[in-house]
């Protein structure tokens, strides 16, 4: 569904579990909280996308949204992001074309670089040519979605395609989505500040590239709400750090164990109205769409279940109630 505001709120839900675990029991437990998500009132649902992760299993997104299907109603099924420079595009433009056509026309589809190099390695590749890899792969990919799509098995059914967004942090990466793509999915790392410079990076590159259309930006956020700020803090500050410390690893980087939840504005945990009061300042930006992650590996159904619950009763309607009442945006597009 589209709320009247035009502000548009999905759910990240990749089925993250701790490696070893059973991924089956997993998967059941995230698709009864897609279900609270749908009854809520939740626009989309958003997978993400890693290979040979033994700390941290998930059902790759292609079989993932397909069991999602049946269960999502006219929500948007999306990922964020699958690593566009791995697999083949003409795997990618069959397999992302049947699941568009599958759920109606219901896809959208976000791509990025990936930045592991044991993702490439595995699939023989260097991680140094993933800009070139990335390029020449959404060129085969929009050329077989578009005026090659009778070549297809299985092409998609929405006209004149899904969406296609790209996923960036960076202003090259941001460049590069106002350029070749329909919108811009930015990181849940990025401050405010470094999302309203890269909204005037999408918004300046796609005037400049001659698109009429001004694009869709998109904002990843970790949230989670919960009946006291000093619940929320216990049980977001635990699960966020075990998955800060396994993106750290994988990206080479040290973990930060001041960057948690209490002391940056990256992440909006708290009651309902600390939730509502971290989101507004994007929602004022002129963000079209939040993606929010309130379920992360190791973490009780039960806990994930009140922080949907809360959010739907409470955060979503004053976050659309704002968005219908801000006006234009803070970025003209």
């Amino acid at each position: 569904m589209t709320d009247a505001s035009g502000l548009r709120i999905g759910l990240a839900a990749s089925c993250q579990t701790v490696g070893g675990a059973d991924l089956a029991a997993a998967a059941e437990q995230e698709v009864r909280l897609i279900r609270r998500a749908r009854d809520g009132g939740w626009d989309s649902v958003w997978v993400s996308h890693h290979y040979v992760t033994p700390a941290v299993a998930m059902p790759q997104p292609a079989v993932w949204l397909s069991r999602l299907i049946p269960e999502t109603g006219d929500m948007q099924l999306g990922t964020g992001i699958m690593l566009l420079p791995l697999p083949h595009a003409v795997d990618v433009a069959e397999t992302y074309g049947s699941i568009d056509a599958l759920s109606d026309g219901r896809l959208v589809l976000g791509v990025g670089l990936g930045y592991r190099s044991e993702e490439f390695e595995a699939f023989g590749l260097l991680r140094k040519d993933r800009v070139r890899l990335f390029e020449q792969n959404l060129d085969t990919l929009l050329r077989l979605w578009g005026p090659d799509r009778d070549l297809l098995t299985s092409p998609p059914v929405r006209h004149p395609r899904p969406p296609v967004v790209v996923g960036a942090e960076g202003p090259l990466g941001i460049a590069r989505a106002a350029r070749v793509s329909d919108g811009w999915l930015a990181s849940p790392r990025m401050t405010r500040a470094e999302l309203v410079a890269g909204m005037e990076t999408f918004t300046a590159t796609r005037r400049d590239a001659g698109h009429e259309a001004p694009g869709t930006i998109m904002l990843g956020r970790e949230v989670y709400c919960a009946a006291t700020s000093a619940q929320a803090q216990s049980v977001a500050d635990r699960f966020l750090r075990d998955k800060y410390d396994v993106y750290g690893r994988w990206s080479g980087l040290e973990t930060d164990p001041s960057v948690m939840p209490e002391r940056d504005e990256r992440f909006a945990v708290g009651t309902p109205e600390e939730c509502v009061a971290a989101l507004l300042p994007y929602v004022h930006a002129g963000i079209d769409q939040l993606v929010l992650r309130t379920h992360w590996a190791g973490m009780s159904e039960q806990q994930a279940a009140e922080s949907i619950d809360l959010l739907s009763a409470e955060v979503l309607p004053a976050l659309r109630a704002a968005a219908r009442a801000a006006g234009p945006a803070a970025v003209p597009r």
